[in-house]
């Protein structure tokens, strides 16, 4: 009898001391040590299981007036799980506590400053992400999907939404994009290396001439029909 109320006590009472370590010393614990830069956070408050920080710091993201809830029913698959607001987004992650890695990330946010200066015009696009990611730290089981949505440049432009495919293999993710409408005959990829770098690689060969037309304002004139989109660079 005793030594199965130890089988249970024991792993409570260590989930406990996870959930009401200070933000910053769980964070160190929690992310992996390969991750650089590692995140930064700038005045937080309370504890893993429920805080706010005035900013958190990835490279070259910045998420302001962050703020985090645990989502107690994620314990149910052995799981942490914590609701995640700030200026910039909406999302949800899970840490698994049997491989002690990120096991899922849901985001929703507004694609205004999150896409890269170097990706040229392409960062002053306004519109949508919606991403769903699955296992992102183990790369042969990862996957998601991500979609842009509302996609638009200006009052003159705007384009129909753009879905990727994401996998992973030697450590790199690829996101495999094109638009589900066939308006941009889009095809292409996304590949982030662990390091931060990123190669984009893709085409648009639009149906329609007023995008067509809308399109060569932008890139100057087609090539048989079709735009080339190549960028390089680091996070």
């Amino acid at each position: 009898m005793i030594r199965r109320l130890l089988i249970l006590f024991i792993p409570a009472y260590l989930l406990g001391l996870i959930l009401l370590l200070p933000v910053n010393t769980a964070l160190q614990l929690l992310m992996p040590q390969e991750l650089t830069p590692r995140p930064q956070l700038e005045q937080a408050e309370g504890t893993v299981w429920s805080g706010d920080s005035r900013s958190l710091k990835i490279a070259e993201l910045s998420l302001n007036n962050l703020s985090w809830q645990a989502d107690p029913l994620a314990l149910a698959s052995l799981d942490l799980g914590w609701r995640l607001r700030s200026d910039e987004l909406e999302g949800r992650l899970r840490h698994s506590l049997i491989s002690q890695q990120l096991s899922h990330i849901e985001l929703q946010a507004p694609l205004s400053g999150l896409i890269p200066p170097a990706f040229g015009w392409l960062s002053a696009f306004g519109g949508e992400l919606t991403a769903s990611v699955e296992q992102p730290q183990q790369c042969d089981q990862a996957g998601g999907k991500l979609i842009l949505s509302q996609l638009q440049l200006s009052d003159e432009l705007s384009l129909p939404a753009i879905s990727g495919e994401l996998s992973c293999s030697e450590n790199r993710y690829q996101l495999k994009l094109s638009d589900p409408s066939k308006q941009l005959g889009l095809s292409g990829t996304l590949v982030l290396n662990m390091d931060g770098r990123y190669t984009l690689n893709a085409k648009l060969r639009p149906k329609e001439n007023a995008i067509r037309q809308q399109l060569e304002g932008l890139l100057g004139n087609s090539r048989n029909g079709s735009f080339s989109l190549n960028y390089s660079g680091r996070l």
